[in-house]
């Protein structure tokens, strides 16, 4: 299977038309997004605008892609960015054909392949949000009085607290993934966070790691055909390295840039060699 994977547009509009034109070239299988599409939203309305932004600007290029290449199927994984409410929007956009959203409850069958997806990510030095978690049990936020902006459904609005007050109320990335079912050599892991002290997670060449230890630490256990990653858009700019085995199974970080389109094509069959980076060696 042809597989084209890009991350973390955060909303920008050029890498959508630039994806377009790369998908009518390649003329890939499956085109999977890994998170992160959306803007972050307008402070007066958050939720309600990244909402607006998925029904509107993001259902249109999923209806054009599908238009460039017809017998292209589309999937997808949210980010940390995501607001909890988007998922049903996405949900809704799944209902009507245009995508399959990969999550980690069940696994998609697609074109003969399985895929299972998670998008949880450890603390970010920014604002706290909905699909952040502890890496693993013990772990204690970097900063307790961090601020969170959580969405509150029995509210129905969006609720500040700190770190120290939301970090509790939900398990940790290590318990959900400890959740999943082994996987098999068919089966291609989408996960936003990279793994944890890989060359996948750096911010700067000589940074400190910011990915999922969990993450790490599951994949050998997990034993996917070949793991996906987003998140960390600096990393293969800052290490030179955009693939790296952990525990013989090779994970991918394209990572993304403000003025490129960085993806990634490979064939599911031969992900190593078969794998091109869209702007880096």
């Amino acid at each position: 299977m042809r597989l084209l994977f890009a991350s973390d547009f955060h909303g920008r509009l050029e890498h959508y038309d630039a994806l377009r034109g790369l998908v009518a070239r390649e003329q890939p299988e499956l085109l999977i997004l890994g998170g992160d599409m959306f803007p972050d939203g307008d402070e007066a309305d958050p939720v309600g605008s990244q909402q607006a932004f998925v029904r509107g600007r993001f259902r249109q290029f999923l209806e054009q892609y599908r238009q460039d290449a017809a017998d292209m199927r589309i999937a997808c994984v949210l980010g940390n960015h995501d607001w909890a409410p988007v998922l049903e929007t996405v949900r809704q956009l799944e209902a009507e054909g245009l995508l399959t959203l990969l999550v980690p409850q069940r696994t998609a069958e697609i074109g003969g392949w399985k895929f299972v997806g998670y998008w949880h990510t450890p603390p970010t030095p920014f604002w706290l949000k909905d699909f952040e978690r502890l890496d693993r049990p013990g772990d204690a936020p970097p900063d307790p009085q961090q601020l969170s902006r959580i969405w509150d459904a029995a509210a129905g609005a969006v609720r500040t607290l700190t770190a120290g007050e939301y970090f509790p109320t939900v398990p940790t990335i290590a318990e959900e993934l400890a959740q999943l079912e082994p996987m098999d050599e068919r089966t291609i892991f989408v996960c936003h966070a990279p793994p944890g002290g890989t060359r996948l997670d750096r911010l700067t060449k000589d940074g400190y790691p910011i990915g999922s230890f969990a993450v790490r630490d599951a994949l050998p256990k997990l034993r996917p055909r070949l793991a996906l990653h987003g998140h960390v858009h600096e990393s293969p700019g800052a290490t030179g390295v955009w693939c790296e085995q952990v525990g013989g199974i090779p994970c991918f970080n394209p990572g993304q840039s403000e003025r490129e389109l960085f993806a990634l094509l490979l064939d599911a069959h031969d992900p190593v060699g078969s794998a091109r980076h869209t702007v880096l060696p």
